[in-house]
């Protein structure tokens, strides 16, 4: 090779980095969706909830779609940040509706049925056991909305923002460094 190639495949690698550290990011983020949907299937069957079996089967689909746009964009396929973009606006959507479900369950549901008995003990030294187990329950539910909202909402924007880079990157490097750098990894 050229000294003239060398350089240009220098160039490439340069452009690729922060790509690559979206990959990265992509790769964590859909490996860790992936162990919490198989956490959360399994405990479905032990408590025979066909409802957090249809969440955790869910979650195991955006993790999948995590991991196949993180590998899109780690070619350089501008589809990739797109794919990872949208999976993360799910994601958020998934955990608001969650919260929001949750949060209705414990205000109006049987959620709270087995601090009843104690409840009533407690009620006669004037402590509404069932009160304060309703606004400790929205709190943190509702902290789950926000982080449903937040999280997702910043990565889906970093995701987005990638898109632009690995159109540049495309534009920018010649098809034989993009092929060079896909090969060796």
């Amino acid at each position: 090779m050229s000294a003239a190639q060398w350089d240009e495949l220098a160039k490439g690698r340069v452009r690729a980095r922060k790509i690559w550290r979206a990959c990265a990011v992509a790769k964590f983020s859909g490996w860790i969706m992936m162990f919490c949907a198989v956490v959360t299937f399994l405990g479905s069957m032990l408590q025979r909830d066909w409802l957090s079996a249809v969440l955790g089967l869910v979650i195991a689909v955006a993790a999948a779609n995590e991991l196949k746009g993180g590998a899109e964009m780690r070619r350089f396929d501008p589809r990739g940040p797109v794919r990872l973009g949208w999976n993360q606006i799910a994601v958020g959507l998934l955990i608001v509706l969650y919260a929001a479900w949750a949060i209705w369950d414990a205000l109006h549901g049987d959620a709270l049925k087995e601090l009843r008995p104690m409840s009533k003990e407690l009620a006669s030294l004037g402590i509404d056991v069932d009160g304060i187990a309703q606004q400790v329950s929205t709190l943190a539910l509702g902290a789950l909305a926000m982080f449903g909202i937040v999280v997702p909402g910043a990565t889906a924007w970093y995701y987005f923002s990638r898109a632009k880079l690995v159109k540049k990157m495309r534009h920018q490097t010649p098809p034989w460094v993009i092929e060079m750098i896909n090969v060796a990894g």
